[in-house]
């Protein structure tokens, strides 16, 4: 598989406001992993760790360089996984990228909020993403009609939409692969953590493993977007956790207009 980032150029810093200046946001959530202001480099990349109190939130870890500082282990991250009583947590994992505990090389996993699944992925698999944060609130709303339309049109939104929703319903992510390039990039956000690209087939693995490994209850379109070359689909994702509480994530799926449809180009999730 081909590598992103070399671990040579992995050193553990504070944090740099780099990543801020592309227009990092918070989305209205605390500020305690805003980036510190500090001097950088083009082209160098680091792996940061905010050390410090315990954080109910993923570690910041993508960054450009700032300001050097020794790396302290911090247990207060989450570690480790939960399996389902029930058989459903398998473990055989498509992607092999991932990382149980945080130790400086690699940034949070879009699933870090759920415990079953892996909380970290290496960043060996990604790389600093140069362009500002997918905007999944531009344009204006769009009436979503649910299969509304018989026939698929890969370049129409409630058709895009209809196969997102049903890949979780059905198990069955081909439903939506089409969505995602293998051989591009996809911009992923997690939380106030800071984001970062993968390779659409690195992701593609990501998904699938969170589609066969979770007890989904239901997925269901929120609302839907679009302006002229683009679009975002808001998903709500229900599902039981391994101790049997129901639990529920946003998913927001930001989509660029291409010669073949509609494509993905970034991801967010936000568990509450």
């Amino acid at each position: 598989m081909k590598r992103f980032l070399s671990l040579s150029f992995l050193v553990v810093a504070m944090g740099s406001m780099a990543l801020a200046q592309q227009g990092h946001r918070d989305h209205g959530k605390s500020h305690a992993h805003n980036p510190s202001a500090a001097r950088v480099d083009d082209g160098d990349i680091e792996a940061t760790n905010r050390g410090g109190k315990k954080s109910t939130g993923a570690p910041c870890v993508m960054s450009r360089k700032g300001e050097a500082a020794p790396f302290a282990g911090n247990s207060s991250y989450r570690s480790g996984t939960s399996k389902y009583d029930n058989g459903i947590h398998r473990g055989h994992f498509r992607f092999h990228g991932y990382a149980l505990d945080f130790d400086g090389t690699c940034a949070p996993s879009p699933w870090y909020g759920y415990a079953h699944m892996p909380a970290y992925v290496e960043t060996d698999h990604l790389r600093v993403s140069h362009d500002p944060l997918f905007d999944f609130g531009a344009g204006s709303s769009h009436r979503y009609r649910p299969h509304h339309f018989p026939k698929f049109d890969a370049g129409r939104l409630d058709c895009a939409a209809d196969r997102i929703s049903e890949a979780f319903r059905g198990y069955d992510f081909d439903r939506m692969a089409w969505l995602v390039d293998s051989d591009s990039l996809v911009q992923v956000q997690v939380g106030d953590a800071d984001h970062y690209d993968m390779r659409g087939a690195d992701f593609k693995d990501l998904m699938r493993d969170l589609l066969d490994e979770t007890s989904t209850s239901s997925y269901r379109v929120k609302s839907t977007r679009s302006w002229n070359g683009g679009a975002s689909v808001t998903v709500e994702h229900s599902f039981v956790d391994p101790w049997g509480q129901r639990k529920t994530s946003v998913h927001r799926y930001g989509l660029k207009m291409t010669d073949l449809g509609y494509r993905l180009a970034s991801f967010r999730a936000d568990s509450r």
